[in-house]
């Protein structure tokens, strides 16, 4: 088993499609998971939660040195899932389209957001009910790229929220995120409270950010290896579908 070395001032993200998934995933989940999996409606749903939940087991019992199945976890009434007593490494999830992104830290909190960006969306309808004014001024300045800007500022709100556990209501338009820089940057962009940005690199068609408290960090984007004998005591197996950010 190869440990994953994560240090308290890196944030490690990985992101991969469903066409990722084998067998031997599924047989990571626990029964409650697989339950849970059997009663969504929609395959596609069905794979996302499984890919979602075998990124999990993966990554942490990685960093755990230990099996894939044996890493602890408990679902919270809102479904996210957390170490019992919340001790282990920090970590959060969020998927759309085909995609499912993982940030995993140590001593921060925090938040990780990805969107497929969709053509037939009505972008400034949600821009104008949550934008800033800077950033609904940003969007029409830059009309040929105002979709792309939309995605980028929604997931950098949405990964604010979910590192802060704040609720949606009445703080994304006091959010302002138009100054934070795009993926090239190599430091973070902090807002008051103490709160890190970053945009992440994302698989064609998507948009990513994440987010962190505590001193500065950098983020790390790895390859979601199909191959879970890496990370757990199970067989080889790679898929050639696999998909990565970098």
């Amino acid at each position: 088993m190869v440990r994953l070395e994560i240090g308290r001032d890196t944030i490690k993200v990985f992101v991969a499609a469903v066409s990722s998934l084998t067998v031997e995933h599924y047989d990571l989940l626990s029964g409650d998971e697989r339950e849970r999996a059997a009663r969504f409606v929609f395959e596609k749903d069905r794979r996302l939660f499984v890919l979602g939940r075998a990124m999990l087991r993966t990554v942490l019992g990685s960093v755990l040195e230990i099996p894939g199945a044996d890493v602890p976890l408990v679902v919270r009434a809102s479904g996210k899932p957390e170490f019992p007593g919340g001790n282990g490494p920090a970590f959060n999830l969020s998927h759309s389209g085909i995609c499912v992104a993982m940030a995993v830290s140590r001593g921060r909190q925090v938040g990780i957001d990805i969107e497929m960006r969709r053509s037939d969306s009505d972008f400034l309808a949600v821009a104008r009910e949550y934008f800033s004014a800077a950033e609904l001024a940003r969007l029409d300045a830059c009309s040929a790229q105002a979709e792309a800007l939309f995605f980028r500022y929604w997931t950098l709100k949405e990964a604010y929220l979910k590192a802060t556990g704040a609720g949606l209501a009445g703080l994304l338009r006091h959010l302002d995120v138009s100054r934070v820089p795009d993926a090239s940057a190599a430091s973070n962009h902090w807002l008051p409270g103490g709160i890190g940005l970053q945009v992440l690199n994302a698989p064609p068609g998507y948009a990513a950010a994440v987010a962190a408290d505590g001193c500065p960090w950098r983020v790390s984007v790895e390859p979601w290896l199909s191959n879970v004998s890496i990370f757990s005591a199970m067989p080889a197996r790679m898929d050639s579908g696999q998909l990565t950010a970098g």
